[in-house]
């Protein structure tokens, strides 16, 4: 009985403290601010996420295709690349990949450079300086500024031939309020005339030895994929977009 009126007169002694302030402050008793957003984590199938990435680099792709094999050679370092740190060349690449794609992978069509640069600002933010002229691409485009178009010339390719590659398996995403973090697992492949060595980190080949195989072949597993290097992709959230930010190597 004693400790229910020693808390009665407690509650009456805030409530006495807050009316006194709201009397002479003539306004409310001030309430907390709202608790942060938590983490939400979100599955690497989620549909979000990998049309997000497969803009970046498709996670699909191998060393037969030499836009891919080019664009990750730029981006998975091991290094912090962000937005800033990306050529005029690099945007142009992904974006027209993009396009590509979306037009059901026929490359030889014209693509009007107004349209590129919606695109690279949709993805990559406003404040991204892009210029449309004729690029070092495969396939081949050259710009026609008469009527600000890229016309398509040709898919021979004049880069050379790539020997190395990445694979890459999207491991889950975390959201918050003003990101979104793509975690991805990569391992980097060199081809010597047929004769594959697998690394573990970015130009470092043939120290990943002990692997799952199918056959003679490195199996696209969970397990192999663990001993490879994990990168996060951050995008912020900017007005209800995803806008690429940078790719790094993870601490976690």
């Amino acid at each position: 009985m004693k400790d229910k009126i020693i808390i009665l007169v407690l509650l009456v002694v805030v409530v006495g403290m807050c009316v006194a302030l709201g009397i002479s402050l003539n306004k409310k008793c001030p309430t907390l601010p709202p608790a942060p957003v938590p983490d939400t984590y979100v599955d690497g199938s989620d549909e979000t996420i990998n049309s997000l990435f497969n803009v970046l680099t498709d996670e699909n792709a191998t060393i037969t295709d030499m836009d891919h094999a080019f664009i990750d050679s730029e981006i998975f370092t091991n290094n912090k690349v962000t937005v800033n740190d990306l050529s005029d060349v690099d945007l142009f690449n992904i974006i027209v990949d993009k396009i590509i794609r979306e037009n059901g992978n026929n490359y030889q069509v014209n693509i009007s450079g107004d349209k590129i640069l919606q695109e690279i600002k949709d993805y990559f933010g406003e404040k991204v300086r892009f210029t449309n002229q004729t690029y070092d691409t495969c396939p081949k485009y050259e710009f026609n500024t008469a009527t600000s178009t890229y016309e398509y010339r040709t898919s021979e390719c004049s880069r050379g031939n790539y020997d190395s590659y990445v694979l890459k398996r999207v491991v889950m995403g975390k959201q918050s309020s003003d990101d979104l973090k793509i975690y991805v697992r990569c391992i980097f492949v060199k081809n010597n005339n047929g004769a594959l060595s697998f690394g573990t980190t970015a130009g470092n080949f043939g120290n990943l030895t002990d692997y799952e195989r199918v056959g003679d072949s490195f199996a696209l597993t969970n397990n192999n994929f663990r001993k490879g290097t994990l990168y996060e992709i951050t995008y912020n959230i900017k007005d209800n977009r995803y806008v690429f930010d940078s790719i790094n190597v993870s601490k976690g």
